[in-house]
């Protein structure tokens, strides 16, 4: 595994880090939000090929009641149960053995509440403060030495920033509709990242310039059934190349809609995954070229977005 290789795939296990505390329907980015239930299976392909499945369970409104995880290999999957008071305020998530008995917390040891914040649901920091409008302004975990503020712009663009153990990180910018537009890099402005084709172009802190690019397939109701993620980076001179696969099966309250098994990859079993990867590649694999001016204009565009 190369230098690159390494640190995409650092990114994206941190991506995955940030994924496990979705526990909305709102935060998996689908335009028919009136599901019951989704399973997404995702492959990658560093040093080995290997597929990790997560399955969630919905209630009526839209929260997250249980999640089950899979991983290439582990014949034992990992159940976690999200446990809501009356308002969805409170949260517990409790994790489950194999026989449906609770085995331990996640978290605390015991409720803690979450926050609809400009930048989607957040949870574990036990300080909030709000605004004259009942807005979240600021988190705060001191046990943590964890704090994260929030400051909105012209009603369209969040600024969130974030501070660990006195020591402040890089702000995050999102839009109205919760989507991270960048990362600001402190005495680093030559790496402001924003959108593409309405797209979000993910930031990394290790690699300068790389770019990320996804093609999308999708369902009757406009969700997505499968995602491919490319990158390109300054070293391969910006060819792009497929780096992970994400499919989905997703259930409807309207049982018309739901994803045919067969239209999506779902298997854990990664055993033939080479040849799979090929025909992705050939048949999603974006044809542009990125030109060495296209990061310069996407800096000046994004750093005018924030004036």
């Amino acid at each position: 595994m190369n230098k690159n290789t390494l640190l995409i795939s650092l990114f994206l296990l941190v991506a995955l880090g940030l994924r496990a505390q979705i526990c909305h329907t709102s935060h998996f980015g689908l335009n028919n939000t009136t599901v019951t239930k989704i399973e997404e299976t995702e492959y990658v392909n560093f040093h080995k090929p290997s597929a990790r499945k997560n399955t969630y369970q919905f209630d009526a409104k839209g929260y997250v009641t249980q999640e089950t995880f899979e991983y290439t290999g582990d014949n034992t999957p990992t159940v976690t149960q999200y446990i809501y008071d009356d308002n969805h305020t409170e949260l517990t998530k409790q994790l489950m053995d194999e026989y449906g008995q609770p085995v331990k917390f996640f978290g605390k040891s015991g409720p803690y509440k979450i926050y609809d914040t400009p930048t989607g649901l957040l949870f574990d920091y036990p300080v909030v403060e709000k605004n004259a409008k009942g807005e979240v302004i600021k988190l705060k975990n001191e046990k943590k030495g964890m704090e994260k503020t929030f400051e909105t712009k012209s009603n369209q663009l969040t600024y969130c920033y974030i501070t660990e153990n006195g020591i402040q990180k890089p702000e995050q910018v999102y839009d109205k509709n919760q989507r991270l537009l960048g990362t600001v890099q402190y005495n680093f402005p030559e790496t402001y990242y924003s959108y593409e084709n309405n797209v979000p172009v993910d930031n990394t802190y290790f690699i300068s310039k790389l770019a990320f690019k996804y093609v999308y397939e999708f369902d009757g109701a406009g969700n997505w059934i499968q995602k491919m993620t490319f990158s390109a980076l300054p070293t391969k001179k910006y060819q792009w190349e497929l780096i992970a696969i994400n499919t989905r099966i997703i259930t409807y309250t309207d049982s018309k809609l739901n994803t045919k098994p067969s239209d999506v990859l779902h298997t854990l079993d990664v055993s033939n995954f080479d040849p799979i990867r090929k025909q992705y590649e050939a048949n999603y694999t974006p044809t542009d070229v990125i030109d060495t001016n296209y990061f310069t204009q996407r800096e000046a565009a994004f750093k005018k977005l924030l004036k």
